[in-house]
């Protein structure tokens, strides 16, 4: 039998395992000579996309984990030596979700220069073309701040029938479909701060104007790891500014 593939672990330092993907996760830099020796001391640097070289320290996205791990030192006694790190645990957060937000405004600027993103130019689809962009009109937009606001729609732009006939298609094309598993459809909103939002705004070749924008994701081939990654930071950040 094939083995099951599961998703990576990593340990949160104050609240155990969890799967890695989901964790706010820091790396350890500096403390090296030129000649790669341990000189001791060093820092940590945060990285939102968990690429980074060198060894890594994970934490849940939680206000209070994150201050219980700055209170009680845990990076530096993980890391085994003095760390260089900011002593006020809302500005060390405050970091974070700055991080986060670039993160989320490069991949939808690479997205939108890949010509992966889409503008949806109405919040319901269009009845007559209902194939040619259908966000879930079950699941109504909550507008706490209609103006104001960015949307990004994650999904497949597929309805049951859409889905019924690519089933049909052939089996020429069954291992394509069933290579690609969509989530449900979902909208996220991308509540940024106003100068985070021209920012973003403008790298996409969108007007900062008084309209709501929304954008949409596919979820497929070229894009499925893009939308899951940008689906984690931006519950990220929502958990860090519970």
């Amino acid at each position: 039998m094939p083995r099951k593939l599961t998703a990576p672990r990593r340990r949160c330092l104050v609240e155990g395992g969890g799967p890695k993907a989901r964790l706010l996760r820091w790396r350890l830099a500096g403390g090296r000579d030129q000649g790669g020796r341990d000189q001791g001391g060093g820092k940590i640097e945060f990285d939102p996309a968990h690429n980074l070289a060198g060894r890594g320290f994970y934490l849940c996205p939680d206000p209070e984990v994150i201050g219980l791990a700055l209170r009680k030192n845990l990076f530096a006694k993980a890391a085994r030596r003095k760390l260089t790190l900011a002593s006020d645990p809302a500005a060390f957060i405050g970091e974070i979700e700055q991080s986060l937000i670039q993160f989320v405004i490069t991949r939808l600027a690479a997205a939108k220069r890949g010509g992966l993103l889409r503008l949806i130019p109405s919040a319901r689809p269009n009845q007559d073309t209902p194939n040619q962009v259908t966000p879930n009109p079950a699941e109504p937009i909550k507008r706490e701040r209609p103006g104001q606001t960015v949307w990004l729609y994650l999904g497949s732009g597929q309805t049951d029938s859409d889905q019924t006939d690519t089933d049909q298609a052939g089996d020429s094309e069954a291992g394509d479909t069933q290579a690609v598993q969509n989530p449900d459809d979902s909208w996220l909103e991308l509540k940024f701060p106003n100068h985070d939002r021209v920012i973003l705004l403008k790298k996409l070749g969108l007007k900062a104007t008084d309209d709501e924008i929304l954008l949409w994701l596919g979820w497929d081939k070229p894009t499925q790891g893009m939308a899951a990654q940008l689906q984690i930071v931006l519950e990220q950040l929502k958990s860090l500014r519970a």
